[in-house]
């Protein structure tokens, strides 16, 4: 029997606590998948702190590199998504990545068009 894959969406933030709830009520409205949530709060004030995800605040400023690494070892997934906080995702916006990586086994990334 295939094994069902698993999924995190990972998401960098930096001091914008109200884009970044706003970012994630749109996941939990259009994300139908199980999935793990995990943010990266790139040195926050104040930290920000969420109950039903991971957060690791780092404590000074990084790079969009650093901080998506800093998630990755985070993540115990197939599939890790990675946003900003300023992006709203709308319905079914993780299928054509998934279908993408699941049909070629020699593609290890994907991403959306900006207009999608």
């Amino acid at each position: 029997m295939k094994k069902t894959p698993t999924y995190s969406i990972m998401i960098m933030s930096h001091n914008n606590h109200n884009m970044l709830e706003e970012c994630i009520t749109n996941i939990k409205l259009y994300t139908p998948i199980p999935y793990e949530l995990i943010i990266v709060d790139d040195a926050s004030e104040p930290p920000y702190k969420r109950q039903d995800a991971t957060v690791i605040h780092l404590p000074r400023r990084s790079n969009c590199c650093n901080l998506r690494n800093v998630g990755m070892e985070m993540a115990t997934t197939d599939y890790v998504f990675w946003l900003d906080n300023d992006c709203m995702v709308g319905p079914d916006w993780y299928k054509p990545m998934i279908e993408v990586v699941e049909n070629d086994p020699m593609i290890g990334i994907t991403g959306q068009p900006k207009d999608s």
